[in-house]
């Protein structure tokens, strides 16, 4: 094994005690691009749960109390659901994905679980 290939599986590894939460008013289940990124995720953290509306994925969360959830959503949904999950115990962190990054900086800095502000999933 490369070097490489011992950062993956020890990022695998971590990852596995995760579960992912994907919250986007723009999810295209059919779209070539969705199903990229999944797949990129998906070889990272296997248990994904995605969903098109905050207050669709505020009672799963609520109701999760054992597992470290990361949380994944849009700028614009992001400025509604953070002040509902942030205090969440499973909650463990926040990513805004957005098309504006300057737009969100502001607003997220009030919030320590938001971890930062990417406008691509290769963004580091």
């Amino acid at each position: 094994m490369n070097a490489t290939s011992n950062t993956f599986q020890s990022r695998r590894r971590i990852a596995q005690n995760y579960s992912l939460v994907w919250v986007d008013g723009t999810i295209d289940r059919s779209e070539e691009e969705w199903k990229n990124n999944i797949a990129v995720v998906q070889s990272i953290i296997s248990d994904i749960n995605t969903f098109i509306k905050p207050d669709e994925c505020v009672p799963f969360l609520n109701a999760v109390s054992t597992e470290k959830i990361l949380v994944i959503t849009s700028g614009f949904l992001g400025e509604i659901l953070v002040q509902d999950i942030h205090d969440l115990s499973s909650v463990y962190a926040i990513y805004i994905l957005c098309g504006n990054e300057a737009r969100h900086k502001a607003w997220t800095k009030s919030w320590s679980k938001i971890q930062g502000v990417f406008t691509s999933r290769y963004d580091s």
